[in-house]
């Protein structure tokens, strides 16, 4: 089989993480004739002319056929006739840890959709893949365009063009990032026996690279355009950071950083300290070095669900807490403030119970900021260091001092809102205020005076309402409001309860709500219409999996406890050795205590029924909070008590039940 594989990209690959670039590959098996024929049917329609130009100068030799140049009802008749030919997307996707140049950052992002094409695609030994990349343009290297009026005559009296040197450097250069790409797709030739041959092509000069920059831009404007991610993250050298540290540090701190992404190898970890300290007093070099540990760490906390490595990289987070608190001024000022918050956000979803800085500490940071003397500003930035410490007094059960805090916040946010004469109904910090404040009086057990919070904070039109649902929806389920909580369920997900079965795609929040849903009609109603809907099979295992799990044991438990004995075991034993995982934080490790409860029920000769007084013991052995929230709960400070099966699966509060 013949395939194309042809790749573009958009963006400027610069080191601003607010600026969106990647690279978009396309796989087609169609001919170059088809695809062109195609075009000529397509230009018609967009140009609005009965005949099209038959070369392929004409046709997409200028930048008119672009996809930047077109506009909406020409792009819409690209989508109709042409997205069809691309069989598969791969997009780039996040930043690299650390480049060199925006050069760099496009090389390293066309390998990963090289080698994300290799590795997700069934290709056949004997199949042909022509890899065609987009020319990059002259001035991306700061080569010069052709000046007639710089050329010069040799002895000769013969003609020597301005830009001769130029072109042929950067013929050169292409030909040494051919033999790159070369290196890295021979792998993937030799083991599964495929004829790879990879060329640069402009997309006006080859139809299949105009083909993805078309489909580059239609994935950058419709996300639901099914696409296949490619982490430029996971770009990974070989080198040995041992060997190289001295004379290039970055790429050295690089490799430790991906091999901790690839297989949380950690053996060059202690290496991180030496480079810090030879670099502290390199401006250029140490605030590279924040910026890849930035995007290190970033990465780590945007995937923790699908890799689960944040409780692995205390260490090397310990090592530039360290450096930060002793250093920080050596950081340029505007990422200080960035890499503070970094910190509290890993620690807030890490589950610690400690705030990794004293308030004061942050304070004079914000006060300190030269890149910030508005005052409002400030104000916005002491909101949002609350709104991440919130989540590490929830991780420590430390209900009480987060439903003060926010309180006080949010007297002093309404004071503000009502000095500015505007409309403060679409402001962020606002809505999160209220819904934090929610959050505590959940927490706290105070589900009525919760919705009323989150009912204010809904009413915004902010990117957080879809989890406002979700936290409505477990209040009225907390309140047992059968009616409000299925109200509540089809906000969530989008359709009626009963139709969530044939949902194409159940995502694990969605699916835990569900499951809590059927349980509560179950328990309320004695009986359901809605019907069992189990994880797929290939279903991560981790946080909140095993919540899941719980709630469909508490279904079978009311439907037929000793007849659904055996499959009520196996969900509860799966779901208790997951959330006890030594790699777990303190906070994912209390959800196990219900699981546990429930178990007692069902079979008290289980595992962890013996063990259940140790496991309290260790979890309340450093944390004051969690164990007064012990002592006064009805079930949680003994195996051994009168609480029914509904008690003990609902023994936590909010969404940790």
């Amino acid at each position: 089989m013949k395939y194309t594989f042809a790749i573009d990209e958009t963006g400027g690959f610069t080191f601003d993480r607010n600026q969106k670039s990647f690279v978009c590959g396309v796989l087609t098996s169609t001919n170059e004739y088809n695809l062109k024929q195609k075009y000529q049917e397509v230009y018609q329609q967009i140009f609005n002319v009965s005949t099209a130009p038959d070369t392929t100068v004409d046709l997409i030799g200028s930048e008119k056929f672009h996809y930047t140049k077109l506009n909406p009802h020409q792009k819409s008749i690209c989508k109709t006739e042409l997205l069809a030919f691309a069989e598969k997307i791969w997009v780039s996707t996040g930043m690299p840890l650390l480049f060199a140049n925006n050069q760099n950052y496009w090389q390293i992002a066309v390998t990963a959709v090289i080698t994300g094409l290799f590795k997700t695609y069934n290709f056949v030994s004997g199949d042909e893949i022509d890899v065609l990349i987009d020319a990059r343009a002259g001035m991306v290297l700061g080569t010069l365009e052709y000046d007639p009026s710089k050329d010069e005559k040799d002895v000769n009296g013969k003609t020597i063009k301005y830009d001769d040197e130029n072109r042929k450097f950067f013929k050169k250069y292409h030909e040494l990032l051919k033999e790159q790409f070369e290196r890295i797709i021979q792998p993937f030739q030799k083991s599964k026996g495929l004829k790879i041959k990879i060329a640069f092509a402009s997309d006006t000069k080859s139809f299949f690279v105009n083909l993805a920059d078309i489909v580059c831009g239609l994935v950058r404007e419709d996300k639901d355009i099914p696409t296949i991610k490619c982490p430029c993250e996971k770009v990974f050298s070989e080198a040995d950071p041992q060997q190289i540290y001295k004379n290039n540090p970055l790429a050295a701190l690089n490799i430790i950083f991906q091999k901790f992404i690839k297989d949380g190898g950690s053996s060059n970890i202690p290496l991180i300290s030496t480079i810090l300290e030879a670099n502290r007093s390199d401006d250029e070099t140490n605030n590279h070095i924040w910026d890849g540990f930035y995007s290190f760490l970033k990465y780590q906390i945007n995937h923790r669900y699908e890799e689960g490595n944040l409780h692995q990289l205390i260490s090397i987070r310990d090592l530039f807490l360290s450096e930060f608190e002793k250093h920080h001024s050596k950081i340029k000022s505007e990422k200080q403030l960035d890499s503070l918050t970094l910190f509290i956000e890993y620690a807030s979803h890490n589950g610690e119970t400690k705030h990794p800085f004293e308030q004061d500490f942050v304070l004079k940071m914000i006060n300190e900021n030269q890149n910030e003397s508005r005052l409002l500003r400030k104000w916005e930035k002491w909101i949002s260091y609350h709104l991440r410490t919130v989540q590490i007094h929830f991780n420590a059960y430390n209900f009480i001092t987060a439903e003060k805090n926010f309180s006080d916040l949010w007297s002093q946010q309404e004071t503000i809102t009502k000095a500015i004469p505007f409309d403060n109904k679409k402001d962020e910090h606002t809505t999160a205020i209220l819904g934090t404040l929610a959050q505590s009086y959940a927490y706290n057990g105070k589900l009525k005076e919760a919705t009323d919070y989150f009912e204010l904070s809904s009413e915004s039109n902010v990117k957080t309402s879809a989890q406002t649902y979700s936290y409505l929806f477990s209040c009225y389920f907390g309140l047992e409001d059968l009616d409000k909580a299925r109200t509540y369920f089809e906000e969530l997900a989008g359709c009626k309860p009963e139709e969530f079965s044939h949902s194409r795609n159940k995502y694990v929040w969605q699916l835990l709500a569900y499951t809590k849903l059927r349980a509560l009609e179950l328990h309320k109603l004695k009986s359901t219409q809605l019907p069992e809907v189990l994880p797929h099979e290939n279903a991560k295992t981790k946080y909140p999996y095993p919540l899941v799990l719980k709630w469909l044991s508490v279904a079978l438990f009311m439907e037929d406890k000793e007849k659904n004995k055996e499959k009520i075991s196996t969900y509860l034993n799966q779901g208790i050795e997951e959330l006890l995982k030594a790699s777990n934080g303190f906070t994912i490790k209390t959800l196990a205590l219900p699981l546990i409860q429930l178990f007692a029920l069902v079979d008290n000769g289980n595992p962890y029924h013996n063990q259940y007084n140790k496991i309290v013991a260790d979890l309340i052995k450093d944390n004051e909070h969690f164990s007064i929230f012990i002592e006064n709960s009805d079930c949680l400070h003994s195996i051994k008590n009168n609480a029914n099966y509904w008690q003990r699966a609902n023994a936590l509060p909010f969404i940790y039940s």
